[in-house]
């Protein structure tokens, strides 16, 4: 097979990873950088260039996606597959995913157990609504914070208030959550590739943080997931639609909350602290997808 990855950076190690993991199971693979793609749609026909110039036949493509070009990699995605070229993670469920509220309420709406999320509006702070439906502390984030970035703790009515005006009068969306005093500063990052579990391991926040975010100084640890946990992680990928997700939780006092759901799952952590080589289980997954798409007689086009 050919296989391209979409990414940035061939020195990134989730990049590196999966070229291995490719070359290992004797395909052909190139890196390209998704922001060099130019979409041509003319009469009809549909083609993609890099910098202008073909690049030849593909057979599946393997996006690593940014959340600051979402729209952007999602519309590249989706010239691929209008081109019956097989991705491993699709246009339709990339966007579903990286909008943290559209996500959470599809999760909800499945009976996926998430935190209690409020989301006030643009008029004015209502404080009696407030205290009646949610307790302190509270998480205030960012819809588009990644890296624990955007992602605040509030233990006042008063400064819940002030934040929240602060960031519309800024126009940066925001929710409230229920923060999981259980957790204490650590959360579960499960991955799930072609609807299994694959890997799991816990992240414990730094001294003096809440956040457990590896880029913020947490470290990782193996884990034992529950039942629960394993069934909720499968369930979410499946029902945003993704093939390849990292699903983060937070385990409660008598079960476990999804608080999201990565498309774009970096490698480096999980592998490194569990010893599964996941890039290889992402490489047999893209090479069932376009065994699948073949047998229906979707014939992929040069592009």
């Amino acid at each position: 097979m050919k296989i391209v990855i979409l990414s940035r950076s061939t020195a990134l190690y989730s990049t590196q990873s999966l070229v291995r993991a490719c070359m290992r199971r004797g395909h052909e693979v190139e890196i390209i950088d998704h922001l060099s793609l130019d979409l041509l749609i003319k009469d009809g026909d549909m083609q993609i260039k890099s910098n202008g110039y073909p690049i030849g036949p593909v057979d599946a493509i393997i996006p690593r996606i940014g959340s600051s070009v979402t729209t952007l990699g999602t519309s590249i995605i989706r010239q691929f597959e209008l081109m019956n070229i097989f991705s491993a993670t699709g246009s339709d469920a990339l966007m579903r995913s990286r909008d943290k509220l559209s996500c959470l309420q599809m999760l909800a709406s499945k009976n996926i157990p998430i935190p209690d999320t409020m989301i006030m509006n643009y008029l004015s702070f209502n404080q009696g609504f407030f205290k009646s439906h949610m307790k302190l502390p509270v998480i205030i984030k960012l819809l588009d914070s990644t890296h624990g970035l955007g992602v605040i703790i509030s233990n006042s009515v008063k400064s819940t208030e002030s934040t929240i005006e602060t960031l519309y009068h800024l126009k940066q969306k925001a929710i409230l959550q229920q923060y999981i005093r259980e957790s204490s500063g650590s959360d579960l990052r499960i991955f799930v590739v072609d609807g299994k579990v694959v890997a799991a391991m816990q992240r414990i926040a730094a001294e003096g943080e809440f956040r457990s975010n590896l880029h913020r100084g947490g470290t990782s640890r193996m884990v034992r997931l529950t039942d629960q946990e394993m069934d909720d992680a499968v369930r979410s990928a499946e029902i945003l639609g993704l093939g390849i997700a990292g699903v983060d939780m937070l385990r409660g006092k008598d079960r476990s909350f999804v608080i999201e759901v990565n498309a774009s799952p970096g490698l480096e952590g999980i592998e490194g602290t569990t010893g599964v080589n996941i890039a290889s289980k992402i490489v047999e997954y893209v090479e069932k997808g376009y065994h699948n798409q073949k047998e229906k007689g979707y014939a992929n086009r040069s592009v």
